[in-house]
């Protein structure tokens, strides 16, 4: 490694600390890593009395040739953390199951379901899905106003930008004039009566000189008021507060009391978190695939890696495929992939006559199967939706949670479970489609995302692909599986001890007891192995 000050300087860098004569600090590096420029500032530049050092490297050396720009996703309008959108929200949202009488007609395909096709149900719960689907993205486009500006939004920040937008609509008409500009017209009328301290005029009675003036002097006027936006802001909302107490509304001034203090809190640990929280995984832009000989090759287009990602997750989900049992043709059509069969009935009650060739431990879990069956009885758990469960679980659930692709993400679901029309629809489309069995189309689409398991390692066969499904799909999978089936096997006592994947369990036990047991047989030179 070499001093990289003195490759690009051309000379030794001067005394590091104050009081020295010597440069007893530097920043070295290997020789494929070319720096094109260096600073090293005065001292008390900095915290400390050494010199503060900027090696300016090229990002493609650092990161690689096929870094790629990440673009943001825009945040959320709803958030159901917020009372004053949450309300118009839910508004919004049951006014139009009101109006379309969309819980009625759930109910109403519950009751029908029998006497219809599989074809026709399917079309109906697409229909009143989407119908649904629909109403709760328009309820989230008019819960809130999206403020994107740069600078903390207040009233006299607001006037400013709204003028600035106004007038480059208005540079535009004169340039590329509109066919239909009678919506500018009413956009320089209505502005203007708003506040009579700055008159605007109509665009005609405009030169594209005065308006490269009157745009140049808006934003002269919001570099002045820059410095002084966070104050603004705090004021602004300090006022509503103050206006909220006295008008008796105590919900809403605790609203406006928590954003002051949510907001204070990002400026003051934004910084510290970046700093100090853990490392994250960059987001997959290539992988690498293996070849016969070893060696690897790199893969950047996004059609060629959704290729190979889909063939290499395939395989994953089709190991099941190499069971025993899927090479028994006679098991395998007794008993399914549903496993809902007179077979299946008579596994678990003892009675069935395995056919000749079954794989020996197939037929022992089968049978252990009717063991656990038998200590059981005829007890089953319950599958039906109560609006309580509903509330329960997303009243307290993490809003920032990524899911599904239909983009209706937790905070649609955290706002309604606070109304009970609306959670009463998503308790009646989830009992209908959990009684009728089948499934909307868009609970049978899924997000895969690729992560990093190794920063930096990029092999195709060493990413973790994590699968997001619908927020509702997911929640009832959890509900009857994760939930009511895990406290029935514990009420009976058949969950095993020594299996941790469970509630009110960690993952620090499991290490802990794989650790001693480890240990204890290696003291006692026992043969054991963990699987």
């Amino acid at each position: 490694m070499a001093d990289v000050c003195e490759a690009v300087l051309g000379h030794k860098s001067p005394n590091s600390h104050a009081s020295g004569s010597l440069p007893i600090t530097g920043v070295f590096a290997t020789s494929d890593l070319l720096a094109k420029n260096v600073f090293q500032s005065a001292h008390g530049y900095g915290l400390g009395d050494h010199r503060v050092f900027v090696i300016d490297f090229d990002l493609v050396q650092l990161l690689g040739p096929e870094y790629a720009q990440l673009v943001r996703l825009p945040g959320r309008k709803l958030q159901a953390k917020r009372y004053r959108i949450r309300k118009a929200y839910n508004k919004s949202l049951r006014d139009n199951i009101r109006r379309h009488k969309l819980t009625e007609k759930y109910q109403s395909l519950y009751q029908r379901h029998h006497t219809m096709t599989d074809s026709e149900i399917s079309h109906e719960i697409n229909k009143l899905d989407k119908l649904k689907m629909e109403f709760m993205r328009c309820a989230e486009s008019k819960c809130k106003k999206k403020c994107a500006g740069k600078l903390p939004c207040s009233p006299k920040v607001s006037f400013w930008f709204k003028r600035l937008r106004l007038f480059d609509r208005i540079r535009k008409h004169k340039v590329n004039p509109l066919p239909d500009p009678r919506n500018l017209f009413r956009a320089c009328t209505r502005l203007s009566r708003d506040c009579t301290q700055m008159e605007i005029l109509q665009p005609q009675d405009y030169t594209l000189a005065e308006v490269d003036a009157r745009i140049l002097s808006i934003k002269e006027q919001i570099e002045l008021i820059k410095p002084i936006t966070p104050e603004l802001r705090t004021s602004h909302i300090s006022n509503k507060r103050d206006e909220a107490l006295e008008a008796g509304n105590k919900k809403k001034a605790q609203e406006l009391t928590n954003m002051l203090e949510r907001e204070e809190l990002r400026g003051c640990y934004r910084e510290i978190k970046m700093t100090t929280s853990k490392g994250r995984g960059r987001k997959v832009f290539s992988v690498e695939t293996e070849n016969a000989d070893g060696s690897r090759t790199s893969i950047t287009s996004k059609e060629e890696i959704e290729r190979v990602a889909g063939q290499t997750i395939g395989e994953r989900y089709r190991l099941a495929y190499s069971a025993p049992i899927m090479s028994n043709n006679k098991l395998l059509q007794d008993v399914g992939f549903s496993g809902d069969g007179p077979a299946v009935e008579a596994i678990l009650r003892g009675e069935y006559t395995f056919p000749i060739g079954t794989d020996p431990y197939t037929e022992l879990l089968m049978l252990e199967a009717a063991v656990l069956f038998s200590s059981l009885g005829e007890q089953g758990i319950d599958d039906w939706v109560h609006s309580h469960d509903f509330q329960h679980y997303w009243l307290h659930a993490c809003e920032r949670t990524e899911s599904s692709k239909s983009q209706l993400h937790f905070g649609h679901y955290m706002a309604g479970s606070h109304d009970k029309e609306i959670t009463e629809l998503h308790v009646s489309s989830l009992n209908t489609i959990r009684e009728i069995g089948i499934a909307p189309e868009r609970w049978r689409c899924s997000v895969t995302v690729l992560l990093e398991k190794v920063f930096g390692v990029r092999l195709i066969t060493k990413l973790r692909a994590i699968c997001l499904l619908e927020a509702g799909f997911n929640w009832l999978n959890k509900l009857i599986f994760a939930q009511r089936l895990e406290d029935h096997c514990r009420l009976h006592g058949l969950t095993p001890r020594e299996q941790f994947a469970k509630s009110k369990s960690c993952c620090e036990e499991a290490s802990l007891i794989k650790n001693l047991t480890n240990d204890g047989g290696q003291i006692l030179h026992n043969n054991s192995a963990i699987t």
